[in-house]
């Protein structure tokens, strides 16, 4: 058998081993573009207890009828429950704060390693950016 027949079924095998595999990347149509993992930093800010209770699993911003939406994933690191105080800022391409309504700091309690989401809509279309300020809430 020639030397180049020899190794084309291992080929073939390989080339349809790769072909089925999902792309790292792929995204369903219609899913919000994914930050990536060192840019969220910039945008979620945790005092140091918070740190300590939550991590942050996801992060995505979208734009629908030209306002900003975000939407973080997180999960609680600890067996107790845990009250969290969460507040939405959002900037304009200037980096210059923009006042809305929904600015507020909202108190969530959290369940031990409980999976949960937090989202919020600019009310500005000229909101370019965003930032996402967590603490514990002690009542």
């Amino acid at each position: 058998m020639p030397m180049r027949h020899r190794f084309t079924p291992l080929l073939g095998l390989l080339l349809l081993f790769c072909a089925s595999c999902e792309s790292p990347n792929y995204k369903p149509p219609g899913a919000a573009p994914a930050l990536a993992e060192d840019i969220w930093k910039e945008h979620v800010h945790m005092s140091q207890a918070a740190w300590q209770t939550v991590r942050v699993l996801g992060v995505r911003e979208t734009r629908k009828n030209n306002l900003l939406q975000v939407q973080i994933d997180l999960k609680s690191k600890i067996g107790r429950r845990r009250g969290l105080r969460t507040r939405f800022e959002w900037f304009d391409g200037s980096g210059f704060k923009l006042d809305g309504p929904n600015e507020s700091w909202m108190n969530q309690l959290i369940l031990a390693e409980e999976e949960f989401s937090l989202g919020a809509i600019a009310t500005n279309p000229k909101a370019q950016s965003w930032r996402l300020n967590v603490e514990i809430w002690s009542r």
